[in-house]
């Protein structure tokens, strides 16, 4: 028997207490333990659907230390083993304690306050149903352990209720057809005997690290299990919402698949060759390992550099909300009408995190609640915004209106405006796209930001953050900046007067970042300065005729600049009496 006396006595404690709440219940006239079965079954299998890989993460990362930044998390799919395929997570933190163990098997009884790590729903564990029917746990009894002599144990399985109606019913084996039917295998749980070799693979210590002290092991119950688990996988490597950006404890998510041969696997299995690299050895076993190094820029304000795995940067800032504030906003909630299990006991400060590209814009700015929501939620700026917000069960969706989720996206404003007022005072070094895309808040929730500058006494439209054309450093308000794409040679912004060019926007940006910067000048009133105005162009084209009358231009080069105003001038451009003639 692996569990020690004291962890099998608790394994079994919790698979008798089922019975004996049923049948209390039947006796009364109730059915707990139908109605948890029902909600295990149906609402969290259907609520977590595409989401179960991800709520294993971040369980693991709950068992590290709060103050911990080496953790180390596996996730292993090894479609070798058995018939369908095991999908094994493990985690380097800490072992299950006895509050661990009752929150993974009961429901909505979770032993993390909302304040302190990621998992405090209690029932994204439930979701396993999707990949497994019969989940298996492995854990250590205490950190100094060498073996998995905790809690140790499997949940239930159908031929189980038939040994519990035996062994607890008083003989009663008809009661094994009505505990089938009322009652979750999920909430059953029977201690482990023997460990399976890739366990002991996982948990072995070496000399470089200490193992891994919990194994989550999930044979896969179908082909479509197994299909699922493949898709999880490569929707955690992806890095269109890096999955780990906001794990702190966490350096390293390694990602591991160990496949048939190409004979054995067949057509239905094929691989995005992108996310997984070639086979590492013989048994067709595939690694990537997401990381994440930080290097700080301004420790006053909590400003740091993150490189992940695939060397996308970010800058990330965070910012401190005062526990009186949350607390308020908790109490404000609950008084619309919101249902709030547990976040009445919150402690402490809560924390908003931005981080924004460094490269290119992002493609899907996303929200986090320490995970990635879903793609759906409303983005307030092209950057990943971290907070603890009150969510949907799967955290794939927020209210916006409840107060505690508005306080902290306005949280988030008071941060940005803290960014953008020091890199425009010149106390802090954002790039330029980076620095575009703090300023660019979609039109719902622009006010947030504007309210935050105009408390700081200053307005975002006279905010210098728009890259000028002046110099490589200028910058330029909305208030004053415009845009002009122009196509040519001679009648081009690099022949203008240099007080015509540091009023220019520099079109380098990209595509995407001066499509947000268009629906941000239109937010803010000043579209119709958006593109230079007819007697900007004409201003321009004096410049340039002036350029051309320096240079002693040739015919040629005067020919092409009419071309090029006949192209770029609207017609009722006022040009009459304009400085642009040859010679003049």
């Amino acid at each position: 028997m692996l569990p020690k006396p004291e962890f099998e006595k608790l394994i079994d404690k919790k698979a008798k207490w089922q019975v004996d709440q049923f049948l209390f219940g039947r006796e009364n006239g109730e059915r707990p333990t139908l109605q948890i079965k029902r909600f295990i079954e149906g609402i969290i299998s259907a609520d977590y659907h595409g989401r179960t890989l991800i709520e294993l993460i971040q369980n693991a990362h709950d068992a590290h230390n709060s103050d911990a930044e080496d953790g180390r998390i596996c996730v292993l799919l090894d479609e070798t083993e058995g018939e369908h395929g095991t999908l094994y997570v493990a985690n380097a933190g800490h072992p299950l304690t006895a509050g661990n163990f009752a929150a993974m098997v009961d429901v909505a009884v979770s032993d993390k306050p909302p304040s302190e790590g990621i998992g405090n729903k209690g029932v994204g564990f439930k979701s396993v149903l999707q990949f497994s029917d019969c989940p298996e746990v492995y854990s250590r009894s205490n950190d100094a352990a060498t073996e998995f002599d905790g809690f140790t144990f499997r949940f239930g399985r159908p031929d189980d209720f038939l040994a519990l109606a035996s062994r607890w019913g008083q003989g009663d084996i008809s009661l094994a057809y009505e505990l089938e039917r009322n009652v979750s295998t999920l909430t059953l749980t029977f201690p482990i005997e023997s460990v399976p070799g890739r366990v002991l693979e996982l948990g072995t210590r070496t000399s470089r690290d200490t193992g891994f002290c919990t194994v989550i092991r999930l044979p896969l119950k179908s082909k479509r299990a197994l299909g699922d688990a493949r898709n999880e996988m490569l929707a955690v490597a992806d890095s269109v919402a890096p999955m780990h950006l906001f794990l702190d404890r966490i350096e390293t998510v390694q990602l591991v698949t160990v496949e048939p041969d190409d004979e054995a696997r067949g057509d239905s299995a094929e691989h995005d060759e992108h996310w997984f690299p070639a086979p590492l050895g013989p048994d067709q076993r595939r690694s990537l390992s997401l990381t994440r190094l930080d290097e700080e820029i301004d420790a006053d304000r909590c400003v740091f550099r993150a490189l992940l795995q695939d060397e996308s940067e970010f800058i990330v800032a965070r910012r401190r909300v005062p526990e009186l504030k949350v607390q308020e906003a908790i109490a404000s909630t609950r008084a619309a009408g919101a249902h709030l299990p547990g976040w009445d006991d919150w402690e402490g400060d809560a924390e908003v995190v931005l981080a924004l590209s460094v490269g290119e814009p992002l493609a899907a700015p996303r929200l986090y609640n320490f995970l990635p929501m879903g793609d759906h939620v409303a983005r307030p700026l092209p950057a990943y915004l971290q907070a603890p917000f009150f969510s949907s069960l799967d955290r794939r969706s927020l209210n916006e209106a409840y107060p505690i989720n508005s306080l902290f996206l306005d949280e988030a404003a008071e941060l940005a405006a803290d960014l953008l007022l020091a890199a425009t005072d010149g106390e802090l070094d954002i790039p330029v796209g980076t620095l575009v895309d703090l300023g660019c808040w979609s039109e719902g929730h622009l006010p947030r930001l504007v309210a935050a500058l105009e408390k700081r006494g200053r307005p975002l439209n006279q905010l210098a953050f728009l890259p000028s054309l002046a110099e490589p450093s200028s910058r330029v308000s909305v208030a004053e900046g415009s845009l002009w794409e122009a196509g040519g040679r001679q009648f081009s912004p690099e022949n203008l007067l240099p007080e015509h060019r540091k009023d220019l926007i520099d079109p380098n940006l990209g595509h995407t970042r001066l499509a947000r910067l268009a629906g941000l000048y239109q937010s803010l009133g000043h579209g119709a300065s958006w593109r230079p105005t007819n007697d900007m162009l004409v201003a321009f084209a004096e410049d340039c005729a002036q350029h051309l009358h320096s240079d002693a231009a040739t015919p040629e080069a005067w020919a092409s600049f009419y071309d090029e105003l006949g192209d770029s001038l609207p017609r009722n451009a006022p040009v009459a009496g304009a400085l642009i003639v040859s010679g003049r």
